[in-house]
């Protein structure tokens, strides 16, 4: 089971899938570099990332998580944010009192 959930329900549910039910990695990396915001950028990706993703990796940069979001919004029907695909950036270090 991947470590985000979010991110696999919603391929699941944009229709990245294969014959056998599992998720489709390959078909979803050349989405994403094929988005029109990966394009801009020079960016590709492969099934390797797809992996990492679902096994909660947070892409680094603002144009990974957008060139996702874009794919899975497109397919969708409706806009994805950052919370709902798992592709959050976490903060680097977190701010105490005390």
């Amino acid at each position: 089971m991947p470590s985000n959930e979010h991110l696999a329900s919603l391929l699941t549910a944009a229709g990245f899938v294969d014959d056998r039910g599992d998720i489709a990695r390959k078909r979803f990396a050349r989405e994403v570099t094929a988005s029109a915001v990966a394009q801009a950028s020079r960016r590709s990706y492969s099934h390797t990332y797809v992996t990492r993703w679902l096994d909660g990796v947070t892409p680094r940069d603002n144009t990974t998580r957008d060139a996702i979001r874009e794919v899975l919004g497109g397919r969708l029907g409706r806009p994805v944010g950052p919370r709902n695909s798992g592709s959050e950036p976490s903060p680097r270090f977190r701010l105490t009192s005390g």
